[in-house]
């Protein structure tokens, strides 16, 4: 289901920003952009 895969997308990204523990708002925007184009292809 779709729904299941953008669940487990937003964990992902959720995973990733903890483990590299962004400094700043625009580190943070990074890593969840960064995580959305991983997921996307």
């Amino acid at each position: 289901m779709v729904t299941q895969q953008a669940l487990t997308s937003l964990n992902n990204i959720v995973q990733g920003v903890q483990k590299s523990k962004p400094e700043t708002f625009n580190q943070l925007i990074e890593i969840i952009i960064n995580s959305v184009n991983k997921a996307a292809m």
